[in-house]
Order: structure tokens, then sequence, then C-alpha cells
């Protein structure tokens, strides 16, 4: 899946630096079947990276596309700043931190 236009959110603050714990992906999503193409969406919570995509809790994997313009001019470098941040994950620690907690796990629509 492939997210354009992203930021790093949390509920506590709708822009946060990429660095920082506890953060979620707020973009528009294109290749995820659960949602239409080019629909905005707000992910699980962000716990790794593997290949150069972003995990979330859910399982899922995105492509990170164009950043979010405003989220840019408040974060430059946003991109390699995120990646850089998380830690490389393979797929049996994927699968154990999905099974973790019980957090809420699912990517929801910005409808």
């Amino acid at each position: 899946m492939k997210l354009d236009h992203w930021s790093v959110v949390s509920s506590a603050d709708p822009y946060k630096a990429p660095e920082q714990c506890s953060s979620r992906l707020r973009g528009i999503v294109y290749g995820n079947p659960k949602f239409g193409e080019g629909c905005a969406v707000t992910t699980s919570q962000i716990v790794g990276k593997r290949g150069g995509k972003v995990v979330t809790k859910s399982g899922s994997e995105y492509e990170l596309g164009a950043v979010d313009a405003a989220y840019h001019d408040a974060f430059p470098g946003a991109f390699n700043r995120l990646l850089t941040s998380l830690t490389e994950i393979n797929y049996a620690q994927a699968t154990s931190t999905l099974n973790s907690d019980s957090d809420n796990q699912q990517e929801t629509s910005d409808k």
C-alpha cells in the first residue's frame, strides 16, 4: 500500500515530530482493499519498518509517498527523520507486536 500526503500524528497533538513514540500516520491511501483509492486514513500505531516501508500495529506496511506540505514545513526532512527513528523488524517481530496488546489496531477512514 502507498500513503501520500502523509504526516505523523498522535491523539494528543495533530502534528508530532516523526522521531517521537506512539505515533500513527495520516494520509491518502492507495492499494488498500479496505478503503477506496484516494481515501484519507489514520493508521494504527507505528511499530517499525521493513524494507523501507512503515509497519503498523495492525500488520499493514506502507510505502511513503509525498509528505504533507504543512507537515514538511513544520518538520523538514520528515521522511528521513521518521525512517531513521524506526527499528527494522522482521516478520516474527511484527507478529509478536501484533499479539502483544489490545490497543486499537485498526486503520480508520477519516471520512
